[in-house]
């Protein structure tokens, strides 16, 4: 199947995430801060990376950012996954940054495995440097509830 990284700063939502996915056939690897992930992505380079859009540090858009700008990884798929976006909000950020999928916690292993199945390549090129103007008042970090 395929080897997908999860990034998630809480660790019991890595876990269950990585079970799902490991029952469906999936190998994962881990990771708890963007930096963290960027340097598993450089050594493993995932078919798919899910992200949790809201963490201490860097945030999941800002991830993006980051692996957009590694040309071995700025192909790779990757999905969104958060609790504390509306899914307006969320789905409008992911397109802002070229990721066309969405996991809004909790969510029921079933819509991992589509998401899996389904994610394709991103659609744009680089990723802004700043959030788009409609969403700056939308700082994930300003929102989040696991400050650092």
């Amino acid at each position: 199947m395929s080897l997908i990284l999860v990034l998630d700063d809480l660790a019991a939502n890595r876990d269950l995430l990585s079970t799902v996915l490991g029952y469906a056939g999936h190998a994962v690897v881990q990771a708890a801060t963007g930096e963290q992930a960027l340097e598993l992505a450089r050594a493993h380079e995932p078919e798919l990376i899910i992200v949790d859009l809201m963490m201490p540090g860097m945030n999941g858009y800002e991830f993006v950012r980051e692996l957009r700008a590694v040309p071995q990884l700025s192909s790779t798929k990757v999905a969104f996954c958060s609790a504390a976006y509306d899914d307006r909000e969320v789905r409008s950020l992911a397109k802002s940054c070229g990721v066309s999928h969405v996991l809004v916690k909790p969510c029921a292993p079933e819509e991992n495995n589509r998401v899996v199945n389904e994610a394709p390549a991103p659609t744009r090129g680089p990723v802004p440097q700043t959030l788009p103007p409609e969403l700056r008042h939308q700082n994930p970090r300003a929102r989040n509830p696991h400050p650092a």
